[in-house]
C-alpha cells in the first residue's frame, strides 16, 4: 500500500469520525468508559492512537484516544455508546509520540511517517469489540506482524 493510500485511508477515517460525531461531554448519550492495553510483537506499543468507529450506520458515535506506554483510557464523557465497533490502531516509526493535547473527543492523527503495524489493524481493520452498557469495557489488543 502506497503512502498516499495510507494517508487517504487515514483521512477517510478522520472524516467518518467527524461526521458521526466524536462526542462531547453533556451530549446526553450513554457513553461508556473504555480502556485497555496494546502490544505489538509482545511489547507495549510505545505511542499511537486508537479509534472506535461504529460497525453499523445506526450508531451515532465514534471515539478515540491516545496510546502511551501500551495503555489507553477513554473516559465515559468521551467514550463510545454501547454497540459494536471497528477498532483502528495507528503508530509510526518516526519516534514522535502521538499528540496528547487534543480537545476531548477529537480524533488524534499520528505524525507523518511510515506505519509500523500492518494495515489489518488500522485502514483495513480486522479488530472489533462490543461495548456494553455499564462495562467493564476493557479491551486488550495483542498485535503481530
Amino acid at each position: 500500500m502506497s503512502f498516499y493510500q495510507q494517508v487517504r485511508g487515514l483521512l477517510i477515517a478522520i472524516l467518518a469520525a467527524a461526521v458521526v460525531g466524536c462526542g462531547s461531554a453533556g451530549d446526553g448519550l450513554p457513553r461508556q468508559h473504555v480502556s485497555g492495553t496494546v502490544t505489538f510483537e509482545g511489547k507495549p506499543l510505545e505511542s499511537g492512537s486508537i479509534q472506535f468507529l461504529p460497525a453499523t450506520p445506526d450508531q451515532a458515535t465514534a471515539a478515540g484516544g491516545v496510546i502511551i506506554d501500551g495503555k489507553y483510557d477513554i473516559p465515559s464523557d468521551q467514550g463510545p455508546t454501547p454497540g459494536t465497533y471497528k477498532v483502528m490502531i495507528f503508530t509510526t516509526s518516526s519516534g514522535v509520540p502521538a499528540p496528547t493535547d487534543a480537545p476531548p473527543g477529537e480524533v488524534v492523527v499520528a505524525p507523518k511517517s511510515a506505519m509500523v503495524i500492518p494495515v489489518r489493524y488500522n485502514h483495513q481493520t480486522e479488530l472489533t469489540v462490543k461495548v456494553e452498557a455499564g462495562g467493564p469495557n476493557t479491551f486488550d489488543f495483542k498485535l503481530t506482524k
